[in-house]
């Protein structure tokens, strides 16, 4: 279960890091494309791994 929250905890301030750059647009535009390519397999593996658990 740590490492689940540590995860969650790692994708927050991954979250406020891109709040932070909302004033510069230009990079706002690549850190979402970063972020959906980057985050959005390690999410679902997360939230796989999570069903896992509560399954056994």
């Amino acid at each position: 279960m740590t490492y689940i929250s540590s995860s969650i905890n790692h994708f927050e301030n991954h979250i406020i890091d891109l709040e932070n750059s909302k004033a510069r647009e230009t990079t706002l535009k690549q850190d979402t494309r970063l972020c959906k390519q980057i985050f959005r397999p390690r999410l679902e593996y997360v939230y796989l791994n999570v069903k896992v658990i509560f399954k056994s």
